[in-house]
């Protein structure tokens, strides 16, 4: 992440009252509706001058001493505010967790004894670095309508080049690219008064977005390109895609275009029962793939009440498997139950379901297309 200007003065170490830092980068309006989360980052006693937060160009960095601790779900801990944090183990043993904010905007960081809580804030004029979610600039082959008030006459509509160049009215060549309507709007006035007009009204509309997009692809009605228009949000997009099939599965996965501080791609997965909840606010950036994954199946056949299939869901166990599917019968072996993987020459592992249920062995986590055989039990 680029790092913007910031600095803050941390408590001294060992501080036994809470500190509170009021970072004053979010501006919510009276009455505003807004949404607020706490994080808690653990910090060794003694060691609290060593922590510390600052602003990124997305989101926030997040600095700990050696034996910090992070949270263990940000993005439920953070009620949708975070979309996704990267924790980074530095060679001094120190901890950098860097995370990408969504909607909401940092607000407080307090230091109490051996704990640091980052508070979020969502509202107007909170996002990801602190800017509007709807602050789009313009980008080559955006299509945008000049107008001037009391000037009919110099209403045009123009393309934006390759070069990042338009023409305007009266003005001739200018930068578009990179730039706001109300900036570009700005600027086109300040030239028009300079030589043209007395105290001229400019204003700026964007007509097509043709510069940033997304592609959707799999389990929507129109797989497509999306276009973005400044704080485009998931839910919108999928929505541009003609919503969800009947076989979408329980994830949508998110690809950022952008890389992460380690050189990869930034991937971060989307709980399908959240989003239709209306409970996660992720805005994709340009270049971004959005794909819903269809619906993943394991099997289970032999000494069971109900043979066929098994619709996975996050967290989908053995013992979960058989509890939906009605239970064994009374002649199934339930301490050779067989498990055999989607790939052809896989052996098929064999689990003791009594040891399962003693909690003395590990209820195994299913896959897509494994298939689960009762045998029956011979006396």
């Amino acid at each position: 992440m680029k790092r913007k200007a910031f600095s803050a003065d941390w408590p001294s170490a060992g501080s036994s009252r809470a500190w509170m830092i009021l970072l004053a980068v979010v501006a919510v309006m009276p009455g505003a509706a807004t949404e607020t989360a706490e994080l808690s980052f653990s910090v060794p006693e003694g060691s609290a001058a060593m922590a510390g937060v600052s602003l990124e160009e997305g989101g926030l960095t997040v600095r700990l001493p050696p034996g910090g601790g992070v949270p263990a779900d940000i993005v439920a801990e953070s009620r949708g505010l975070a979309m996704s944090g990267e924790l980074h183990h530095e060679p001094d043993g120190s901890l950098r967790y860097e995370i990408l904010l969504a909607t909401g905007g940092l607000d407080q960081v307090l230091f109490f004894p051996g704990q640091m809580v980052i508070r979020l804030r969502s509202g107007p004029g909170t996002g990801a670095g602190g800017d509007s979610t709807r602050q789009y600039r313009l980008g080559t082959d955006d299509k945008i309508q000049l107008s001037v008030g009391g000037h009919p006459d110099l209403l045009t509509q123009v393309v934006v080049q390759s070069n990042g160049m338009i023409t305007a009215p009266l003005v001739g060549e200018i930068q578009a690219a990179g730039r706001t309507v109300q900036e570009l709007a700005a600027e086109v006035a300040a030239l028009l008064e300079t030589d043209f007009l007395v105290n001229p009204q400019v204003d700026v509309q964007v007509k097509e977005y043709n510069s940033q997009y997304v592609l959707v692809t799999g389990q929507v009605m129109k797989p497509m390109r999306v276009p973005l228009q400044g704080g485009t949000t998931l839910q919108e997009i999928i929505a541009e895609a003609g919503g969800l099939t009947s076989l979408a599965g329980s994830r949508i996965v998110v690809a950022e275009s952008r890389k992460s501080a380690d050189g990869g791609k930034r991937s971060r997965v989307v709980d399908r029962q959240q989003f239709e909840a209306g409970m996660t606010h992720v805005v994709p950036g340009h270049g971004s793939i959005v794909h819903v994954e269809k619906i993943a199946y394991a099997y289970i056949q032999g000494e069971i009440a109900k043979s066929g299939t098994i619709q996975l869901e996050p967290g989908m166990t053995l013992l979960k498997a058989i509890a939906i599917n009605g239970g064994l019968t009374e002649w199934a072996d339930r301490k050779a139950i067989r498990i055999l993987d989607d790939n052809a020459g896989m052996e098929a592992r064999v689990y003791n379901l009594k040891r399962i249920q003693a909690q003395k062995d590990p209820d195994p986590l299913l896959k897509e297309g494994q298939m689960i055989i009762v045998p029956r039990r011979f006396l």
